[in-house]
């Protein structure tokens, strides 16, 4: 699985957040082993106020279509967290639904 992340111009990445956000992205294999690529935006919601909240955005490219989430939280990290989770939730459900139609 190829994954990007995409920092937008008013975001610092740092490398361990980097590596932090690639490893939780990479868990999304363990209940969907159909995922082609991902891709990871981050950004701010207000640019003009002094601690806006992030906003993280995840694509994930299977097999039939995109699943996709949107996360703003307080850090970057927390929304890492929460974007991921609401992500692997959708592919569980769709492994279920694909799981039930075989006969």
């Amino acid at each position: 699985m190829d994954v990007v992340i995409h920092a937008a111009h008013a975001v610092d990445v740092s490398s361990s957040l980097r590596q932090y956000a690639e490893a939780k992205v990479r868990r999304l294999d363990r209940h969907f082993d159909r995922i082609i690529d991902a891709r990871l935006d981050l950004d701010v919601a207000g640019k003009h106020s002094v601690d806006p909240p992030k906003v993280a955005e995840l694509h994930v490219h299977v097999n039939g279509g995109v699943v996709q989430g949107k996360v703003t939280a307080h850090g970057l990290r927390e929304a890492v967290d929460l974007v991921t989770d609401k992500v692997d939730e959708q592919l569980r459900r769709r492994k279920e639904r694909i799981k039930g139609h075989k006969r």
